[in-house]
């Protein structure tokens, strides 16, 4: 973790929370941390890359009371912003430009007795990612692929999928190329896969991927972070939709998305914070962020399913 040292963070946490200096600092460094673990973990995130926006460059919203950011929507397309407030539900917008509402993403407040911090060999750092940033990871991507679900859904959306039988192959990977490449000309940028249906791409034999990479795959591996020329993200998470037991993020699901300029938006208001303290012998702690995500072209992702 470059620019973080969790030695000295786990000594300010358990050694400094009588000082105000020490909480001070506490707060500073576990926001770091939190932001940090929440870039490599939120699969959402490596799709569409967050911009870091101030409230100088947002607006207030004529319908509600959040702050909102207004961008344009692509010629002839339709839009949608997220809701991370209640269940997922799709409404397109069209026309010239769309409002992307901040919604607060928080942690639940976690308590410890400081007795036992001290006590446990298990470092404070895992702990806040195991406990903080898993509740607001999770969040994030659960919403993000249920609209992306939606959005490609025969019934409420453009029916941008595509299925086979499994396991995947260059066929199947293709066939989902073609889903959104063939009819809007939009270039595939990054695909989504699923550790378990990495595995079986890794054991495919030479007739699938040549004679030469499938050598390299025997002795190292698939060390490439592409897949047939396009971003590859695999991803361990697995995750079901609230309204039934399908899977967002899990073996034989793929997602197929254009490059974020033609995808869509994504902003954090300010910084991650991060709240510590101290009262007797217990040590409390809870983050939380500003957070908004818009799709301003459906058409840009595409499905794949394996059954």
């Amino acid at each position: 973790m470059s620019g973080f040292d969790a030695e000295s963070f786990n000594t300010l946490f358990l050694g400094r929370l009588d000082e105000p200096a020490g909480i001070e600092k506490a707060n500073k460094a576990g926001g770091a941390y939190v932001r940090l673990r929440l870039r490599e973990k939120a699969v959402n995130r490596g799709i569409l890359p967050p911009e870091t926006v101030t409230k100088e460059d947002c607006q207030r919203s004529i319908n509600h009371d959040l702050l909102v950011k207004i961008v344009d929507i692509e010629q002839n397309s339709s839009a949608s912003a997220m809701n991370f407030r209640s269940s997922a539900n799709v409404r397109y917008i069209n026309g010239k430009r769309y409002e992307i509402p901040f919604w607060k993403i928080a942690s639940d407040r976690f308590q410890a007795d400081e007795g036992e911090l001290l006590a446990s060999d298990y470092p404070v750092t895992k702990t806040i990612e195991d406990q903080t940033v898993r509740d607001m990871d999770r969040v994030e991507d659960q919403t993000f692929f249920e609209y992306s679900w939606q959005i490609t859904d025969g019934a409420t959306g453009t029916g941008k999928v595509n299925t086979a039988v499994g396991p995947v192959d260059r066929t199947f990977i293709s066939n989902c190329l073609n889903v959104l490449e063939d009819s809007d000309e939009l270039a595939v940028d990054c695909v989504v896969m699923h550790k378990s249906d990495w595995n079986d791409w890794i054991t495919l034999p030479a007739s699938d991927v040549g004679d030469q990479l499938a050598g390299e795959m025997v002795v190292n591996g698939y060390k490439y972070n592409q897949i047939m020329g396009h971003k590859l993200i695999v991803s361990i998470k697995s995750m079901t939709r609230a309204s039934s037991a399908e899977l967002l993020l899990g073996a034989g699901t793929m997602w197929f998305y254009a490059a974020p300029s033609y995808l869509g938006n994504s902003y954090i208001l300010g910084d991650v914070r991060f709240y510590i303290e101290k009262r007797g012998s217990v040590v409390s702690w809870e983050s939380w962020y500003y957070r908004a995500i818009g799709f301003g072209n459906r058409d840009a992702i595409a499905r794949g399913m394996l059954t």
